[in-house]
């Protein structure tokens, strides 16, 4: 059953920001709290990152319509959820479920699927890609044509040239946006690797990050803008050779297998 796209996008924002879904322990836990009928609960996977379980539990409860006890499963969820967060939120919840409740009270229940329907994946949960350029400033002239390649991909960009504004702390602003980040693109060269700077600082930040990430996650993209040593804490991540051929290919392919893994893809963007 299909609803508004600005109303399923802010319940799953909303189903997104819940705290401990990040394992199979949990998310098995949050669908018992939510009481699903034992038809729904088999068309759920979970062990998936947080990102992609959302996506999948909405779009199977709004496909599945109403439980045996008269409860939409999407109303389900959300009530599940608001015994997960403080009362702020919790004013949210009751909204949505007016707002979806609402809305789907002149639809009628849809017939509930049967045991063996096939899975369909929910459809992509679209917004532009999180990239953060991590660079040297010796390389500005390199990254800007990177940024004018990956602005064609319609990316939510972070570079500091365009993304600082003035007055705002610049190390704070980017220590935000590291963490905010989809992808951190962590560009080398033989300046970039050889001399102090803020640039190691942003590699040991991002590394941070990439340790609380789920395994296999493609989070940090090693890309070398010139033939030039690796950093031995980057060794164990696979690199980009920026400066081949196929160098660019290799790092859009990267991007588009990251935008899979959260389910999102940039609606607009048909060279993605």
């Amino acid at each position: 059953m299909q609803i508004p796209r600005p109303l399923q996008h802010t319940i799953t924002k909303f189903l997104m920001e819940l705290p401990g879904l990040h394992d199979a322990e949990s998310q098995r836990a949050f669908i018992l709290s939510a009481g699903f009928d034992p038809a729904l609960e088999a068309q759920i996977h979970v062990g998936l990152p947080t990102a992609q379980f959302v996506p999948l539990l909405l779009g199977t409860a709004l496909r599945y319509g109403k439980l045996q006890d008269g409860r939409w499963a999407v109303q389900a969820a959300l009530e599940a959820a608001q015994d997960r967060v403080g009362s702020e939120k919790q004013r949210q919840c009751e909204r949505l479920i007016d707002e979806y409740c609402s809305y789907m009270g002149d639809s009628g229940p849809p017939s509930q699927p049967s045991l063996v329907e096939p899975f369909h994946p929910p459809e992509p949960f679209f917004r532009p890609l999180k990239v953060f350029l991590c660079h040297s400033s010796k390389d500005k002239p390199l990254i800007r044509d990177l940024h004018r390649q990956l602005s064609a991909l319609r990316l939510d960009l972070w570079f500091d040239e365009e993304s600082l504004l003035p007055g705002q702390e610049w190390r704070t602003e980017i220590t935000k946006a590291i963490r905010a980040a989809d992808v951190v693109i962590i560009c080398l060269s033989r300046h970039a690797v050889s001399q102090a700077g803020y640039l190691h600082r942003e590699i040991r930040h991002a590394l941070d990050i990439a340790a609380e990430q789920p395994e296999g996650t493609i989070f940090l993209i090693p890309l070398r803008l010139e033939d030039c040593p690796l950093p031995e804490k980057l060794r164990h991540v696979h690199w980009v050779n920026y400066f081949e051929e196929a160098g660019y290919q290799k790092l859009r392919r990267a991007l588009q297998a990251r935008a899979t893994e959260l389910g999102i893809s940039a609606e607009n963007s048909p060279n993605f």
